[in-house]
């Protein structure tokens, strides 16, 4: 004869705060630091960084444009870009 297992008794993990990607937490900080301005990317990553802890490592380049273009393709866009290359100047869309 087998055991009736009431479910309450089994011992469960707690539940798991939702982690938040790193991208998702970067497009967060370019949002602040673009406020309703238009700046390049150098410009959003000194600003970023300017904001950040002493101990915090620099703001890569590559990162910021990841988090700007996955920004950009969202639906709705969360960011614009007009111009190209270097000088190309992003905001947040309206």
């Amino acid at each position: 004869m087998s055991a009736v297992r009431d479910s309450s008794s089994i011992d469960m993990p707690a539940a798991r705060k939702p982690r938040t990607s790193f991208t998702a937490i970067l497009a967060d900080q370019i949002a602040a630091a673009l406020g309703d301005d238009a700046f390049t990317v150098a410009e959003i990553c000194a600003r970023i960084d300017e904001d950040a802890d002493e101990d915090a490592s620099p703001t890569k380049p590559n990162s910021l444009r990841t988090a700007l273009r996955r920004g950009e393709k969202g639906h709705p866009p969360r960011f614009i870009v007009s111009g190209t290359g270097i000088g190309a100047r992003w905001r947040v869309a309206r």
